[in-house]
């Protein structure tokens, strides 16, 4: 998503926006997901037009610009980090199903004031988050002329040994079955575009009837709706990056580790060409919208994993990739390279395996996963 301040343009009410975008579809190096201008086999039609919400709000003059919600599961705490223009007034947090303590404190950060609310529950008691029992604190912030809602959930997912040293996906420190299904977002009667709200709940809860607890959002990125239903509901989200890159080579990026699985293992993916990325100027685009996505997805509760790259479509330096996600939020899990290309980083040796035997393999440090 992006954003403008039209305030200097706006000479008269009622306004009128005007939006347009102009989309490359497969005809050059931008992301993309599964979009073809040809499509066929796992590739899917081009949307046309803007497929998510477009509008404009009224703000005060200085206003909440954006806020960073990061539950401390060991500490029973959460920091809520409120970025504006300039210093707000009186900061007043009001919770109603919970009891709560909140200090305020605030600094300077690249030219904006960074104002955080650390709230503690009291005695430490508070109600975890799981898909069987999704609870969700709301919380009303009232900051300087600014005032709105939101909510979070107290959750931890880790990647820790259990009682045979064998690394494990936990959930609020305790080892936990993920059980999941690989989530396309496309629709018959709107490509990329949900027909409404209630298709959102009906795929979700349709998933959960049906035995799962996890889904892999596919290289797409959702209207916030679909995330705030998985965070209601209880289904723990895997989001992929989208990807993006000039043609591929599917000989080389599909088949050949496919047939040869041994060769995912030892190719590394700093060969540009072979992996569609000769553009710096594109590496550089998906670095930088890789960093987009995390920011603009940080408060959903249920995402437990961020998916950098599947099945080297467009992927490159996957490992130094991980690093940066990690560093930009050490909160969630990294799997840094689904399915063929394995550069030994991230959380989990992730497999994608459609026609072998599945071996199991070991790893001392990541959990393994069949990812597809």
């Amino acid at each position: 998503p992006f954003a403008a301040d039209v305030t200097d343009y706006v000479s008269e009410s009622p306004l009128q926006l005007q939006v347009r975008v102009r989309d490359e579809s497969d005809t050059s190096y931008h992301t993309r997901g599964k979009q073809t201008l040809k499509r066929g086999g796992m590739f899917y039609t081009a949307q046309s037009g803007i497929w998510q919400s477009v509008w404009y709000e009224w703000v005060p003059e200085n206003y909440v610009e954006k806020y960073r919600i990061t539950p401390n599961f060991g500490q029973a705490s959460v920091a809520i980090e409120l970025t504006s223009k300039s210093s707000l007034e009186k900061t007043v947090l009001e919770m109603k199903n919970a009891e709560v303590t909140y200090e305020v404190t605030e600094r300077q950060e690249k030219g904006h004031v960074v104002t955080c609310v650390e709230l503690r529950f009291k005695d430490g008691v508070f109600q975890s988050w799981t898909p069987e029992n999704p609870y969700l604190y709301e919380f009303t912030l009232t900051a300087g002329k600014d005032k709105f809602q939101s909510y979070f959930a107290m959750r931890s997912f880790t990647i820790e040994k259990d009682e045979k040293g064998i690394a494990r996906f936990c959930l609020n420190h305790k080892p936990y079955f993920l059980n999941g299904v690989l989530d396309q977002g496309y629709w018959p009667d709107g490509l990329l575009t949900a027909p409404c709200d209630e298709a959102f709940i009906y795929d979700i809860e349709l998933a959960k009837k049906l035995g799962f607890n996890m889904t892999r959002k596919h290289i797409k990125i959702e209207p916030l709706r679909w995330y705030y239903h998985c965070d209601r509901l209880g289904m723990i989200v895997w989001q992929d990056m989208v990807n993006g890159g000039t043609k591929y080579n599917m000989p080389f990026v599909c088949y050949l580790p496919t047939a040869l699985p041994f060769c995912g293992k030892t190719i590394k993916d700093n060969l540009y060409g072979m992996f569609a990325r000769k553009s710096k100027e594109g590496r550089a685009l998906w670095e930088e919208e890789c960093k987009d996505t995390v920011e603009h997805l940080y408060n959903v509760p249920s995402i437990s994993t961020w998916v950098p790259f599947n099945e080297a479509w467009g992927q490159f330096d996957a490992a130094r990739v991980a690093c940066d996600v990690k560093e930009q939020d050490p909160s969630r899990t990294v799997d840094h390279a689904s399915g063929w290309f394995d550069q030994k980083e991230g959380d989990f040796r992730s497999v994608h395996n459609y026609f072998r035997k599945l071996k199991v393999e070991k790893d001392e440090k990541r959990a393994f996963v069949i990812s597809e």
